[in-house]
């Protein structure tokens, strides 16, 4: 496995790199699941790419300043003092919402694309392109534990008793996606795999 230059990445720059109505909505959560004060930090991730040569794993320093986050939404401070005192009806979502944020910094990073709409209730989930019958995009998903076991129980599925298809499947048999990733987040410990699972 080959590992690749250090991506340091500030989230300010989320705002900029991706349309920032998105961004708004995952800051708070990715702020919190991160970091459950909501302070300045750095949080490393090791993520690992499937590529044509074989695996390689980044490492994603994920770093912000709240003073800096706060000009591009002037509410941040206020909602992280109420996630912090459990004031939200998102805290069973909180990894989902924080896993969309840093499938938005892996898209600006390694694909250097921009997310263009959401696809409610069907993968993928963040889209980059809308073409009719030929969908691009990323699907994503959270955990907050259990690192690449759990990771790749979301990617290809489970067996035994109660066997769940995994979304690797599921992408690959919708027709109308074209092109298509996986982009799986855990919180602890902090890994991530990307995965191009079409073309």
């Amino acid at each position: 496995m080959t590992t690749a230059p250090i991506w340091e990445y500030r989230l300010e720059r989320l705002y900029v790199d991706q349309n920032s109505g998105y961004v708004v909505e995952v800051i708070p959560d990715l702020v919190c699941w991160l970091d459950s004060r909501g302070q300045d930090g750095v949080h490393r991730f090791e993520v690992r790419e499937d590529t044509s040569a074989g695996a390689l794993t980044h490492v994603l320093d994920v770093s912000w300043s709240i003073a800096e986050l706060e000009k591009h939404d002037p509410r941040l401070k206020a909602d992280l003092a109420r996630y912090r005192a459990r004031q939200t009806l998102r805290l069973e979502d909180r990894a989902k919402m924080a896993a969309y944020g840093l499938a938005m910094i892996a898209i600006s990073c390694i694909l250097k694309r921009r997310v263009v709409d959401v696809s409610y209730y069907r993968a993928p989930d963040l889209l980059l392109d809308t073409t009719p019958s030929a969908l691009r995009g990323v699907e994503v998903a959270g955990r907050s534990g259990n690192g690449y076991a759990g990771l790749k129980q979301i990617m290809d599925g489970s067996s035994g008793k109660n066997p769940r298809i995994g979304k690797r499947a599921q992408l690959l048999e919708m027709q109308d996606v074209v092109e298509a990733y996986l982009s799986l987040w855990c919180c602890d410990p902090k890994v991530s795999f990307w995965v191009k699972v079409k073309p």
